[in-house]
């Protein structure tokens, strides 16, 4: 990309930013407005779930393809693909007929989606130097956070003004805006991989793995869940033949394996939000059915998270230009760790200022492992591999996330055998949380080893 003056960088973070924000403002507007769009179709719980899971199923099926096209074909050109298909979702969503429909359209903004995940990290790693790609991802992060933040708070105001489906009307002027300004004001591309070959059988093979993954996981504990886990791995195991044999390989496993410090920070990265995203849901169950606030008040208890995490994003990635990236990813896999504590002995009377409090050390841990490790990981490949690599980061965060909700669904599932929270049936699932948070302190402690094993090599640091 010709021309990385200091406006152009700023420019390209603006841009890298308000693009990543669209898609958690969507996630979180939507689940504010969901019940009112289960009135308006008719729809159950479960045709509802879909509207997310439909989501998160697009993004992880395609990030690493996506990734690995942006490489081949210039990381621009994918990014602002990624864009004008978050418009076209966006007004087809808010045209939906029916709900499967709109399921269908939020699938498409998953597509979207993989395209900008996949790509904004390895557009600012490309554009600004690597003494400053710290706060530059920092800031993306942050921005992220804020959209998921303001979806929060503008979702229930628009879906109780004009209707859910001005949520979706209002992303559209923000992808032309981001698609104009990338158009105009950002020149040059980045079409940086040697080999231009796409790999299309090992894409429809790493889809198809973890499109059964996530389907799979998403069934357990029923048989029909681990048969669709198993057909999975089959795709998973014909994956890793097919990309072995090509000579242009979708992922090129001989050099990855190699390649301690992106396999160690990619498995950090897992098992960091595997370890820890439940643990909003977990919150949210126990502050409304066990301490009876209203979702108001719980939604204010859950969201000190984010605002922890949009006030010390800026911080944490100029931390991680500072200093070691990898002791500050340490560093925040230990406080993510620390706020864990009150869960592990949660009760009915368990003060709500100290879930607060645990809260506050949990965003403060979020923020800053997750800039410091995107920059481990894409530090750790050559340019031409920055597209994948970005896009490997978010698919290890997305199929986290379902490990972390297909964990707590199974226990609950298990020990609670499909119950509602009742005062009855709080003892159980209050020691059902308990069991589900010694899992997840065992999974991020280790994160946290596997952490504090990185060597990231030379990065430099400012001083």
């Amino acid at each position: 990309m010709a021309g990385h003056s200091v406006p152009t960088r700023r420019i390209v973070l603006f841009t890298s930013a308000l693009g990543s924000s669209l898609a958690p403002f969507m996630v979180s507007s939507l689940i504010v407005a969901l019940p009112t769009i289960g009135r308006d179709f008719s729809a159950d719980a479960v045709l509802l779930g879909w509207l997310t899971t439909a989501f998160f199923l697009a993004a992880a099926t395609f990030l690493v393809p996506l990734g690995r096209f942006a490489d081949i074909y210039g990381v621009k050109k994918i990014f602002t693909a990624g864009i004008m298909v978050y418009g076209v979702s966006a007004f087809l969503c808010a045209m939906a007929p029916s709900i499967l429909f709109l399921i269908a359209a939020r699938f498409l903004t998953g597509i979207g989606a993989a395209m900008i995940f996949g790509t904004s990290i390895a557009l600012l790693s490309l554009v600004f130097p690597e003494e400053d790609r710290g706060i530059a991802i920092g800031t993306n992060v942050t921005a992220m956070s804020a959209g998921f933040l303001l979806g929060f708070l503008a979702g229930g105001y628009l879906t109780s003004s004009v209707g859910w489906r001005g949520i979706f009307l209002l992303v559209i002027p923000v992808a032309v805006l981001v698609t104009v300004i990338i158009r105009f004001m950002i020149p040059g591309e980045c079409a940086l991989a040697r080999n231009r070959r796409t790999d299309t059988r090992g894409s429809v093979l790493y889809g198809g793995a973890v499109f059964f993954f996530i389907v799979g996981c998403t069934s357990l504990p029923s048989l029909t869940g681990f048969l669709i886990l198993a057909g999975g791995a089959v795709a998973g195991a014909l994956f890793i033949r097919c990309e072995k044999r090509n000579t242009s390989p979708l992922f090129d496993i001989g050099h990855f394996i190699t390649n301690r410090v992106f396999i160690r920070a990619n498995m950090v990265v897992l098992l960091a939000w595997t370890g820890s995203f439940a643990i909003t849901f977990l919150a949210t169950l126990y502050l409304q059915d066990v301490k009876q606030f209203t979702p108001v008040i719980a939604g204010f208890i859950l969201l000190s998270q984010t605002v922890v995490s949009i006030i010390m994003g800026p911080f944490a990635g100029r931390l991680s230009d500072r200093k070691n990236p990898a002791l500050v990813a340490s560093a925040g896999v230990a406080l993510m760790l620390s706020g864990f504590i009150p869960f592990l002995f949660l009760s009915v009377d368990t003060p709500v200022m100290l879930i607060v409090i645990a809260f506050l050390v949990q965003g403060l841990g979020l923020i800053m492992y997750q800039p410091a490790l995107a920059r481990i990981v894409v530090s750790s490949v050559d340019q031409e591999r920055y597209g994948l690599a970005s896009s490997t980061v978010e698919s290890m965060r997305l199929i986290g996330i379902t490990l972390s909700l297909a964990v707590t669904v199974t226990t609950f599932s298990i020990l609670l055998g499909g119950s509602t929270i009742t005062p009855e049936t709080v003892p159980a699932f209050l020691s059902s949380t308990r069991l589900i948070m010694m899992v997840f302190s065992v999974i991020l402690f280790v994160s946290l080893a596997l952490c504090l094993s990185l060597r990231p090599g030379k990065i430099p640091m400012n001083r």
